[in-house]
């Protein structure tokens, strides 16, 4: 083979190389990038959408302000994924039902997934198919596995504070996480409303994902 062709050659394999390397680094860099690993239960899968942003709510320990988060939804005509323990759903068996009948998501988390998917399947008729993860924790297999991309409860501190989180941060394709505390709810409105002036359509997590 003549050295010319041998370089031009090389010169293209290197070329091909560094434009996967630059795609690969644009999409883990992205605030909502996309992985194809979720079959292995320890990563987040979401796709940007256009126009959209979805309201995560863990509920596990601090839930008391889940019925004024309810109200305020309802009042708003915005809808919420609710991540819950089976425990939780099986204390709250009427609120479980109220929310999913209400339009909102209610998923599970990783901790105990088939129990509480089981439970809510049994309250609400919807076998919950989203599985929040928390605490470094995996979600089993036939569960999508979603983590947030921005975490409001960061810190914690008052209503006001909890809002302004989303100043410079708020994007399309945006999973908002948020802890049914009394403060959270105080903020909920404002949050509601900044997310609806950036144009964003707030959707359960699981129009967020791909299937």
């Amino acid at each position: 083979m003549r050295k010319g062709s041998k370089a031009k050659r090389d010169l293209l394999v290197n070329i091909a190389v560094l434009g996967i390397t630059a795609l690969v680094w644009a999409a883990l860099a992205s605030p909502v990038s996309v992985t194809a690993m979720a079959g292995s239960g320890r990563y987040a899968v979401s796709r940007t959408q256009s126009r959209a942003a979805a309201l995560q709510c863990v509920v596990d320990w601090d839930a008391s302000a889940v019925e004024e988060i309810a109200e305020i939804l309802r009042g708003s005509g915005a809808v919420m994924t609710f991540a819950v323990t089976g425990e939780w759903a099986k204390t709250h068996p009427e609120l479980t039902a109220r929310l999913s009948e209400a339009g909102n998501e209610i998923s599970v988390l990783a901790g105990d997934a088939e129990y509480s998917a089981d439970v809510v399947e049994g309250l609400t008729g919807i076998r919950p198919t989203v599985c929040t993860l928390t605490g470094g924790l995996s979600a089993p297999s036939g569960f999508i596995p979603v983590s947030c991309t921005l975490d409001l409860d960061c810190g914690r501190g008052s209503a006001e504070e909890i809002a302004k989180r989303l100043d410079g941060n708020l994007l399309p394709g945006s999973i908002i996480r948020i802890s049914p505390t009394a403060e959270l709810a105080r903020a909920l409105p404002e949050i509601i409303k900044i997310i609806k002036n950036m144009g964003l359509d707030i959707v359960p997590t699981y129009k967020m994902l791909y299937n």
